[in-house]
């Protein structure tokens, strides 16, 4: 651990990442720091040699802090509540993860790692953007029933301003970091990788636009009430499942079928005509674990 005084976040968050979790912590300044021991666990590494390999790597022994977090213990020797962990700023997690060689690792967790290292970065940044980046004007999306072709095609065009603004904005956040990045010794860029980044950029602006022509066709997703209906719901089934031994994390088995079965990244992307069928399904699934009554409403 650094001798650096240890910080207190503002916010925190759990990702489902296929079946693992991730967790990360925002700082009022904005930074995001990510805890390296939730990780070694997902990837099956050996904490103590990685703790070692990062206070021996240069750069990262100076970006590394101490974060209070807030855990939940796996096993009966952890405790939970809010402890100081090693963490690394984000822009930092890809350095550290391209300094695990992949031929080095078993098998088993070769595919795993890998696939940490491709996306890892990119869905952890994509569960905080929408706090750093500027919120976009309503003005420039008004209702699309009753506009002219002409008022149409305007509307797309402002909302493609205003999502290249809010890449701009994310460029700059990002360039901040870029000196420490090429500094870090183990990131080695090759010509695919960056092939690989470019074609997660273009995917990522493809579906922000498909986002775009979807509100302009009429479609939306769930409200903010109705997303905390559903994370009630969700929170209601997992406690009565958490009773169930050795079932697994019940909230990421609950939220990990959720997306499964409608094919969403998150609950809060569920499309509005949707939001029935969710309901009804919870209450299903509910109705199959215990004789209770129901304790939130139906679609």
């Amino acid at each position: 651990m650094s001798d650096k005084e240890g910080l207190i976040p503002i916010e925190e968050k759990t990702i489902v990442f296929y079946d693992d979790e991730l967790q990360a912590a925002r700082l009022e300044s904005g930074e995001i720091f990510v805890p390296v021991r939730r990780l070694c666990d997902n990837l099956g590494l050996d904490w103590s040699g990685q703790r070692q390999r990062i206070n021996r790597h240069p750069v990262l022994k100076e970006a590394v802090r101490g974060v209070g977090v807030i855990t939940t213990p796996r096993d009966a020797k952890q405790h939970g509540g809010r402890q100081e962990m090693l963490c690394l700023p984000l822009e930092m997690i890809p350095g550290w993860l391209f300094g695990i060689p992949a031929g080095r690792v078993v098998e088993g967790v070769r595919s795993k790692l890998l696939r940490y290292q491709r996306e890892c970065f990119r869905v952890l940044w994509d569960a905080f953007k929408t706090d750093i980046l500027p919120t976009p004007d309503p003005a420039l999306t008004p209702p699309a029933e009753g506009l002219t072709p002409a008022e149409r095609a305007l509307t797309l065009a402002e909302a493609v301003y205003t999502m290249a603004k809010q890449q701009v904005t994310m460029e700059r956040w990002l360039a901040q970091h870029d000196g420490r990045l090429d500094t870090v010794e183990d990131v080695a860029v090759t010509a695919h990788e960056r092939l690989d980044k470019a074609a997660a950029v273009v995917g990522y602006q493809a579906r922000r636009l498909q986002r775009i022509e979807l509100s302009l066709a009429g479609g939306a997703a769930i409200t903010d009430a109705q997303a905390a209906a559903v994370s009630e719901a969700v929170k209601a089934l997992a406690y009565h499942l958490g009773e169930e031994k050795d079932k697994g994390n019940p909230y990421q088995r609950v939220y990990s079928e959720l997306y499964r079965k409608f094919r969403v990244p998150s609950y809060r992307a569920l499309p509005l005509e949707n939001f029935p069928a969710v309901m009804d399904w919870l209450t299903e699934w509910w109705q199959q674990v215990t004789d209770d009554p129901v304790p939130f409403a139906a679609g």
